[in-house]
């Protein structure tokens, strides 16, 4: 690739991959753990015998949940990034919903020392799984046809991602020479080479819907949201309606382009359901340096295992050993 074209897609600074936030967004969410599930109970469990050990414990927890608040963001703003480079929508939500099942006792063991009740919670799993399916739901009926910017470019094949748009140099300058030269050639300045380039710019594009046909939409668009809202608040799962909400609003915000600003449209009601989660607006000087690459981390399973399995060794920990 031409090396400016390739600092203009990949500015100078820009070295966050989606492994680097992976690793952050899993570590956040461990050091959160740690308090909610051990140092919590441990601090009502002492509050009456020790009072001066229990201040000293919830004053960890507290700066253990302030660092966790940083995890939940970046996991949303991952499984956007995730929904649309995908290469099986199907699959992925097939796996967030395996995982959300596989991860429901770990779940319970570690905040609710084993005590198995529906009304009480579910794991995040379930969000993740909820708002990745509301995602998929509200892009098959939205009006707009809103094609994102690529946030990765195939370094190995020297091209840009489709869609990407070349910057104003001269390379792109001649490519953009070169194709039009080949349309001329192929499509004469004819009524039917006219017709023929609308309907292949309609095909990529996508024709919009007219204005009533629009509202209609939007309008389905708003009522299939809250029904995935209202389904997060009935199965009770972490982070709720806010939760699913969240994903949506980054969703929307990323498929319109105005990628700078969807940690800010999640975060949203996220502090709207608890003022806390404000802490995550650290998240964005991670997300303000990615640049859209994978990088080397882990392999996949083991971000799913993470979950279940940290939940597993916390919960044991408290019942067996904390017994509290």
């Amino acid at each position: 690739m031409n090396e400016e074209i390739r600092e203009r897609w990949q500015p100078a600074g820009r070295n966050q991959t989606s492994a680097n936030l992976k690793n952050t967004a899993i570590l956040a969410m461990l050091i959160d753990h740690i308090g909610a599930a051990l140092l919590e109970p441990l601090y009502y469990s002492l509050y009456s015998a020790s009072p001066p050990s229990a201040e000293m414990i919830r004053n960890i927890d507290s700066i253990l949940r302030s660092i966790g608040r940083l995890s939940f963001p970046l996991f949303i703003f991952l499984i956007v990034e995730g929904f649309f480079y995908t290469h099986s929508r199907a699959r992925y939500l097939i796996r967030l919903s395996l995982f959300s099942l596989i991860s429901e006792f770990p779940f319970d063991l570690a905040f609710h020392a084993g005590d198995i009740h529906w009304d009480r919670g579910q794991n995040v799993f379930f969000t993740l799984a909820l708002g990745f399916a509301a995602m998929w739901a509200v892009e098959r009926i939205r009006p707009w046809s809103g094609i994102p910017e690529p946030r990765r470019a195939n370094a190995q094949s020297g091209q840009l991602p489709a869609g990407a748009v070349l910057p104003e140099t001269e390379a792109g300058t001649c490519q953009e020479q070169r194709a039009d030269d080949r349309t001329d050639a192929a499509l004469p300045e004819t009524d039917t080479g006219r017709d023929h380039a609308q309907e292949v710019e309609d095909a990529v594009v996508g024709k919009r819907p007219g204005r009533a046909a629009a509202v209609v939409r939007i309008a389905a668009c708003l009522a299939l949201s809250a029904v995935f809202c209202l389904m997060a608040e009935w199965l009770n799962t972490d982070y709720g309606w806010s939760g699913v909400l969240a994903i949506l609003i980054a969703y929307l915000i990323r498929s319109i382009g105005m990628q700078n600003l969807e940690l800010f449209g999640m975060l949203a009601p996220l502090v709207a359901a608890s003022p806390i989660e404000a802490a995550a607006v650290f998240d964005q000087l991670l997300i303000m340096r990615y640049h859209g690459e994978k990088g080397h981390g882990w392999n996949r399973w083991f971000y799913y295992l993470f979950y279940p399995c940290h939940l597993l060794i916390l919960g044991s920990i408290r019942v067996l050993i904390l017994k509290v």
